[in-house]
């Protein structure tokens, strides 16, 4: 296609020096602009001539001359990379503040594109770290949203706001969370960010990676806002997401928060099955006897629901004892629930041997049916808990008994 541009502009685009020379000798105009605004030290920059641009800014060349988006030449040349030019640039005294149409400083170009031996250059040559674009974004913004841990991490420790907010009301770590940069997410909590900052829609970063389907991403401790309801933790338990209960609780979450059901996040891991996750709260000390606010535990909640894994690293924790308390306070040891299920019944269908002796030696009926006219022997057998059939057939379980025809 067509050149704009003089022949000026066409050998410095193109890195002919000795062109160049020869141009300015001629008396070329050596600021003279294209249709772009754009004059020769411009299209130097932007390919990284440096041999070229020395020859211009020999010549005069005007330093902090501006194409029609105000892009200055330092702009360019920090925005790909190109240091040898930036240098030289700001030895002939570039304006490392200038601001393009769009608000974005040098430090702007070079974060937002990722090149972080252009961004300690431009620190060096004290650029505003925490300088805003019209969008209200910092260099920090655009190099969280690109996901550059590098970058993100220079800022930082040149004093780069951690929470700054862009005209969304939007921090870096909800940038992070949006776009799943899990390493940068890292990055900004060490220099810590504030993990229940919401922006304009009262969105907390959790909530935002919760709605781009990253939930790897660590983020915050209080979900804030929309429709779900408790902490963070609570909805990490809930998904099943082990790795950000993990960072949660290292963020000093509370372990055992009530949502307004009065469910902890363990009430919620055992409500859903999530045995992992379950796990992990136990460890961090989770009480294993919470009560939401019609009295249910969360070993109600994953023996009502059938999981095994997460009824056993309960029982485990601590749950037997509580079978052992509600024994001693004389809680009806036959007592059936809707699908005519006595609690023996419970803990065979889970396999738990040591509560079903406990339950036993406490006169529970051996062979009481469910709805189904099922024993806890049949349940036992089903499941293949051969231990749990020793206990009942010692206690005298009917072994020849015949469950309802369905």
């Amino acid at each position: 296609g067509s050149f704009d541009g003089t022949a000026l502009h066409a050998a410095a685009r193109n890195g002919h020096k000795n062109v160049v020379v020869v141009l300015l000798h001629a008396h070329a105009t050596v600021d003279a602009k294209n249709s772009d605004g754009s004059t020769p030290l411009h299209l130097a920059a932007y390919k990284g001539h440096n041999e070229v641009a020395d020859v211009l800014l020999s010549a005069n060349a005007a330093v902090g001359a501006r194409d029609s988006t105000d892009w200055t030449p330092l702009h360019s040349a920090v925005g790909n990379g190109y240091k040898k030019v930036a240098h030289a640039l700001l030895r002939a005294g570039a304006p490392v503040g200038a601001q393009n149409s769009d608000g974005w400083t040098p430090l702007h170009s070079a974060a937002g594109n990722g090149h972080k031996g252009l961004v300690d250059v431009l620190l060096r040559a004290r650029a505003a770290v925490n300088a805003h674009d019209l969008g209200g974004s910092t260099p920090l913004h655009l190099a969280v949203y690109i996901g550059h841990k590098e970058v993100a991490d220079a800022l930082l420790r040149a004093q780069a706001a951690v929470d700054a907010r862009n005209a969304d009301g939007l921090t870096p770590l909800h940038l992070a969370a949006f776009n799943g940069h899990k390493e940068v997410a890292d990055v900004l909590l060490r220099a810590g960010a504030a993990v229940d900052a919401v922006d304009d829609d009262n969105r907390t970063a959790l909530r935002v990676a919760a709605k781009s389907k990253h939930l790897d991403v660590p983020s915050v401790v209080n979900y804030g806002g929309g429709s779900f309801d408790g902490t963070a933790l609570h909805a990490a338990a809930r998904n099943g997401h082990k790795n950000v209960v993990v960072v949660l609780l290292h963020a000093h979450a509370t372990v055992d928060a009530k949502n307004s059901d009065g469910s902890t996040p363990l009430h919620l891991a055992a409500y859903k099955g999530h045995n992992e996750v379950a796990d992990v709260l136990l460890s961090a000390n989770a009480a294993v006897g919470a009560r939401d606010s019609t009295d249910w535990t969360p070993l109600h909640s994953a023996v009502g629901n059938g999981y095994k894994k997460v009824a056993h690293a309960l029982l485990r924790a601590g749950a037997p004892g509580l079978v052992d308390v509600l024994l001693r306070a004389r809680a009806a040891v036959n007592a059936h629930d809707l699908g005519g299920s006595t609690p023996l019944h419970l803990a065979v269908y889970i396999g738990h041997k040591e509560v079903a002796d406990a339950l036993l030696r406490a006169q529970a009926a051996v062979d009481a049916r469910n709805a189904d006219g099922l024993t806890p022997l049949h349940l036992a057998a089903f499941n293949g808990h051969k231990e749990v059939a020793d206990v009942l057939l010692r206690a005298g379980a009917a072994v020849d008994a015949v469950g309802r025809r369905q």
